[in-house]
């Protein structure tokens, strides 16, 4: 409860509902700008735009309220209606008041929770380069929505049509709304030609909710915790000490003292540095402006950048080179300016994922799994084969001049003529191959004529790049036939598994059979040597005894009948008792037993005894 509230009369119901039209207004004017500002904001990565959907969503969260506000004042006044049984009508204000609290600490909870974290993720970051003139058709709906917060707080001001306790409330938050769309649309506006103003606007009004947030998380804990009197007329705590400091009226000096003064009773008015200060704080703002906006005629080219001068959207010719150049102050002239050195990459034949680019690390890309948000299919030399196709086109801006008005004067988007000519650089180098020839080439070899091909494409048509080098990273059929193309190399590979299998079986048999056939005739070999020299042997013997047979028939007859009788008698216990032998008398003892071989030349000449 405000000071400038306590005591004031208390609205009838049918006052009140006179306003609902005014408070409705504002609410749903705040939602939508609140919805619509977070679509393009997210969309295009405008931070600005982020930054003003938070700031409409507090002011949507006090319009919603507000109407809140009204239905409990109804249920107070019913609670203070003479009657009998007041309990009822009491305890259903009471709740009523209580969740009051929680439906405004909980949406400002949210705000306050997304307004760090986009504070903390955009801290070192610059908002999103969107399509051109995009931004400067948003900038012009602003403007028509600023129109709309004008008219209602003319409506909000006038006590006679809003008496209401949150009148203020409503006051302070329509021109907090306003001047939060104007710096938008400034932001929008000089978006294209200054991308750091967008995110400086954005974190500005982010800051600001933070703190306007917290104060409202403040009063609705308060309002929880230290419920007011059930003398005073309830009121929702959405009038904000701060909205006050700035926007009590239209000269923030002016709002500054004088809500130092009505809150605090402070008086400034009658010193005389403070009456400078108030009257001299337009002029000098002014004078602040107009230097700014001088100043923006003054634009430097960095060492690793060339530009273009643009006088009323004409560019000139000339390049302009590193160093400070002079150009008409915005919007009547601008430099364009572009890094030559930045080495960039442009993806062909697939739309990169939010993960991780392939440019990042080495990544197991599988053909079966999706590994981007979209992908081309080249069609082969056949015409019945298609392949996808992701490469990098690693470029850069030409440093000559020629080449690099050609880059910004033949092209109203040199990117996109290059990912054209780039893409029928692969059709033309994929239209005479086969899948399998395409899958089985050499990637770099590959990679190195199709950036031969893009290279003298850019030369022919004055795109004004330079083609550094061209990555393949990957290559593979499309993912809806991949898993039939792997069933096939599958099958591929189990014949040629078998194949080498049979081939690996058939060589060692056929090794096997000639390793036999080799023992087989060895042994046949050993088997005629031994039997031709047993038949030599032989040959030798009956030659032997031709040659005794003819020299001495009667000693080889003798000589085979003693060999023959002592084959036959070999075994046997035998003891042979002879009285004569050859004709001469005496007797020979022969021990067989132990056969004693003498020569028969010996046995012959010694007498027998």
């Amino acid at each position: 409860m405000t000071d400038a509230t306590k005591g004031s009369p208390a609205p009838t119901p049918r006052k009140s509902s006179e306003s609902r039209g005014v408070i409705v207004a504002v609410a749903l004017t705040a939602s939508i700008e609140l919805v619509v500002a977070a679509s393009a904001g997210i969309t295009l990565e405008l931070v600005s735009l982020v930054a003003l959907a938070l700031q409409a969503a507090l002011v949507a969260t006090a319009g919603w309220l507000t109407l809140d506000a009204c239905s409990i004042r109804k249920k107070q006044f019913a609670s203070e209606t003479p009657d009998d049984d007041k309990e009822e009508p009491q305890a259903s204000f009471e709740e009523a008041r209580s969740m009051h609290a929680v439906f405004l600490a909980v949406p400002v909870a949210v705000v306050l929770f997304l307004a760090s974290f986009q504070l903390y993720s955009h801290a070192l970051t610059v908002g999103g380069r969107p399509m051109p003139g995009v931004p400067a058709a948003i900038a012009l709906a602003g403007l028509l929505v600023f129109c709309v917060w004008r008219g209602l707080t003319r409506l909000i001001a006038n006590p006679a049509e809003s008496p209401l306790p949150e009148q203020r409330a409503l006051l302070l938050a329509a021109r907090e709304s306003q001047v939060a769309l104007l710096l938008t649309c400034l932001a929008l506006f000089v978006s294209e030609t200054w991308p750091a103003l967008d995110q400086w606007v954005g974190m500005g009004v982010i800051l600001w909710v933070l703190v306007t947030g917290a104060e409202l998380l403040v009063r609705a804990v308060g309002l929880w915790s230290f419920p007011p009197s059930s003398d005073e007329r309830f009121q929702s705590p959405t009038t904000l000490t701060t909205r006050e400091l700035i926007f009590a009226s239209r000269n923030p000096v002016a709002s500054l003292f004088d809500t130092i003064e009505r809150r605090w009773g402070v008086g400034l008015r009658s010193t005389w540095a403070v009456g400078f200060v108030r009257r001299a704080f337009v002029p000098l703002l002014g004078a602040i402006v107009l230097m700014t906006w001088l100043l923006t005629s003054l634009v430097v080219v960095e060492v690793n950048q060339l530009g273009v001068r643009l006088t009323l959207g004409r560019m000139e010719p000339r390049p302009l080179g590193p160093g400070m150049h002079l150009v008409l102050p915005w919007p009547f002239g601008s430099v364009l300016r572009v890094d030559v050195t930045e080495v960039r990459t442009l993806p062909i034949g697939y739309e990169p994922g939010e993960e991780a680019g392939p440019e990042t690390g080495t990544r197991a890309l599988l053909w079966t799994k999706a590994h981007a948000k979209s992908e081309d299919a080249f069609v082969l030399g056949d015409g019945i084969e298609v392949v996808a196709i992701n490469a990098l086109v690693y470029y850069r801006v030409s440093a000559e001049p020629d080449r690099f008005r050609e880059f910004v004067y033949s092209y109203s988007d040199p990117t996109a003529a290059l990912r054209d000519y780039a893409e029928q650089a692969v059709m033309e180098e994929t239209r005479s191959a086969t899948l399998a020839q395409v899958l089985s080439d050499d990637r770099k070899a590959f990679a190195k004529r199709i950036a031969r091909r893009i290279a003298r494409a850019c030369r022919e048509n004055a795109v004004g790049v330079d083609i550094v080098d061209v990555a393949i990273v990957n290559l593979h059929p499309p993912m809806t036939v991949a898993p039939d193309y792997l069933d096939v190399i599958s099958g591929r590979l189990q014949a040629t598994r078998a194949i080498t299998e049979a081939s690996g079986w058939a060589s060692k048999t056929v090794e096997a059979a000639r390793s036999e056939r080799a023992s087989a005739v060895a042994i046949a070999k050993i088997e005629s040597e031994r039997r031709v020299s047993e038949a030599l042997v032989a040959t030798s013997r009956l030659r032997a005894l031709a040659e005794a047979l003819a020299i001495d028939r009667a000693a080889l007859s003798l000589r085979l009948w003693f060999d023959t009788l002592e084959t036959a008698l070999a075994d046997k216990p035998l003891f042979l008792i002879e009285t004569t032998l050859l004709q001469r008398q005496g007797s020979l003892l022969l021990d067989l037993n132990k056969p004693t071989s003498l020569p028969l030349e010996q046995v012959i000449a010694e007498p027998v005894q």
